[in-house]
């Protein structure tokens, strides 16, 4: 298949054929795919599964970074910052208590779930009070209303509850792999209004709100 001659597409590009059925000339669409692609950024504040927006990414890149605080000289001197995941798990476990004084400190359910994938994926320690805390920042009940779209709602609720039941069941020293999927592609499931134009029917998860607030 040809690739579309308006964007870097490999194949026929339907995105740059709607616009082009819109009648509107090569500036208004480049500048209307400009304005579409900022905001698939701005609504990438929602997921199916816990890492998979930007949010998550952002929280995840300064949980590693105290992690990594704990890196010995040694350490840092020999793996050049590659280092393998019985380290990572090392530094989780060294500065376990800064990481939770952290994440309390940030009011963020989402670094909650992040904690708990995190200490599932490299099968360090999970004492029950932690594994309490992790659970009671990651309820349904506390994102089902926030996402419109019926099959969201599925997505989100399947994803969440297989990772409370993995926390659940969790045993040290055994490693889980957390899947990560979300979506990227944001016109696949869309409605228009009377222009034309595409609306978003999503609002994105507040991972800030905290069941103790409630």
């Amino acid at each position: 298949m040809n690739a579309c001659e308006q964007c870097d597409h490999k194949e026929k590009c339907k995105y740059c054929s709607d616009l082009t059925l819109l009648r509107l000339n090569e500036v208004d669409i480049n500048y209307t795919k400009q304005v579409i692609f900022e905001l698939e950024y701005d609504v990438d504040t929602w997921a199916y599964t816990i890492t998979g927006n930007k949010e998550a990414r952002r929280l995840s890149y300064e949980l590693t970074s105290i992690m990594m605080d704990y890196a010995t000289p040694e350490e840092k001197e020999r793996y050049s910052d590659d280092y393998p995941d019985e380290l990572w798990r090392e530094f989780l476990e060294r500065g376990f208590d800064e990481i939770v004084e952290w994440i309390i400190s940030q009011s963020s359910r989402l670094l909650y779930q992040l904690l708990g994938e995190e200490i599932m994926y490299y099968g360090a320690k999970m004492s029950e009070d932690i594994r309490e805390l992790i659970l009671l920042h990651s309820e349904w009940e506390d994102e089902q209303d926030q996402l419109e779209d019926e099959q969201d709602q599925a997505e989100r609720k399947y994803y969440l509850l297989d990772f409370r039941e993995k926390i659940k069941n969790y045993k040290e020293g055994v490693s889980i792999n957390i899947p990560r999927k979300t979506k990227h592609e944001i016109f696949e499931k869309h409605t228009r209004d009377k222009n034309g134009l595409i609306i978003i029917d999503r609002k994105p998860i507040d991972y800030r709100v905290m069941k103790s607030n409630k």
